[in-house]
């Protein structure tokens, strides 16, 4: 990684991205060992209305695995981009990965809200602006 005054942005991306690979690769575990009980305790509280615990269907469990492997992915793309990308073309690169994340940030909390998963849609809030801040101000940065 580059040692100059994109730094501490570009280790902001690259532990929010490794963070987001490490929490997919657990889902992903619980899942595959299908600890159902296990994995509706942790989701339960993103929902306005109870979830107990029950047998997670096949297909469920499946898509599941897909969408939490793709943000698993995501997250050691935005970890490994942040941390080789030459400085020169840094700017360019936030943006696109702004882009990507925008669409991600629309189609996934407006998902949520329509599921009645209100707390979801708050979790990508948060992520949303922790990682918005180290990209705006690599954006920003003078070429």
């Amino acid at each position: 990684m580059p040692s100059d005054s994109t730094r501490s942005a570009r280790l902001a991306v690259v532990a929010l991205g490794a963070a987001s690979a490490l929490v997919s690769t657990a889902f992903v575990l619980v899942l595959v060992l299908r600890l159902d009980a296990l994995f509706f305790t942790l989701a339960e509280p993103l929902f306005s209305a109870p979830h107990p615990p029950h047998a997670m269907s096949d297909d469920t469990r499946m898509a599941q695995c897909i969408l939490w492997g793709l943000f698993g992915g995501w997250g050691v793309a935005m970890a490994w981009a942040f941390a080789r990308v030459p400085t020169v073309a840094i700017r360019e690169v936030s943006r696109a990965t702004m882009a990507g994340l925008a669409v991600w940030y629309v189609l996934d909390s407006g998902g949520c809200l329509l599921s009645n998963a209100p707390g979801n849609a708050a979790l990508n809030t948060v992520y949303m602006v922790a990682i918005t801040i180290p990209l705006v101000r690599l954006m920003r940065r003078e070429a």
